[in-house]
C-alpha cells in the first residue's frame, strides 16, 4: 500500500509537467511584432514562444521545456507556472529553473535571506552578510539531474510494482 502511494505522488508530479504547457498564460513581451527570445526571453530552447493573436501578448510554445535545466526567463515562467501553488513565475539567478521569490529584486534590493538563498540558488546555499548574495553549497543538485533521477526513480517504482 505504501509503495503504491509513493508511485501515485510520482506520476501526480509527472503529470504536472505534463499539463504545465496546458495552462500556459500569455505575458506582454510582443515586440516587434514578434515572440522571440529577443523580446520575452529565453524560455528552455530557442525562440520557443507563440502570438496569442489579438491581444499583442506572447505565450511559451512547449513548457516542457523549462524542465531541463535550460535558461529560462521571468517571462517565460510567468508564462508557464501562474497555476502553482505557489506559483513559481520567476527565474532563478542562474536562470536555470522558475521559483516562486524574484531572485533578481531580492538581490537588488538587498533583501535576500537563506531561504531565499535556497530557493534561488539551491540546498545548502545561505545568504551573505549583504542581504544581496548567496554562498552556493557544493551539495547543490542541478534542477536538469534532480527530473532526471525523479523521473528514473518513477520507472523503477513502476517497474518494481509490477513485478510483485
Amino acid at each position: 500500500m505504501k509503495l503504491n502511494f509513493i508511485a501515485i505522488l510520482f506520476l501526480a508530479q509527472s503529470i504536472f509537467f505534463v499539463l504545465a504547457d496546458a495552462n500556459a498564460t500569455s505575458v506582454s513581451c510582443f515586440t516587434d511584432n514578434a515572440c522571440n527570445d529577443v523580446s520575452c526571453g529565453r524560455a528552455g530552447t530557442k525562440d520557443n514562444w507563440k502570438s496569442t493573436g489579438t491581444d499583442a501578448k506572447c505565450v511559451v510554445a512547449d513548457c516542457s521545456n523549462l524542465n531541463q535545466g535550460n535558461q529560462v526567463s521571468n517571462n517565460a515562467c510567468a508564462s508557464c507556472y501562474t497555476n502553482s501553488n505557489p506559483p513559481n513565475i520567476y527565474s532563478n539567478n542562474a536562470g536555470t529553473a522558475c521559483v516562486t521569490s524574484n531572485c533578481l529584486y531580492l538581490t537588488f534590493n538587498r533583501k535576500m535571506t537563506t531561504q531565499d538563498c535556497v530557493i534561488c540558488v539551491g540546498i545548502g546555499s545561505e545568504v551573505n552578510p549583504d542581504n544581496s548574495t548567496c554562498t552556493a553549497s557544493t551539495l547543490t543538485l542541478k534542477s536538469s539531474k534532480l527530473s532526471y533521477y525523479s523521473q528514473l526513480l518513477l520507472v523503477s517504482i513502476i517497474v518494481i510494482m509490477f513485478t510483485i
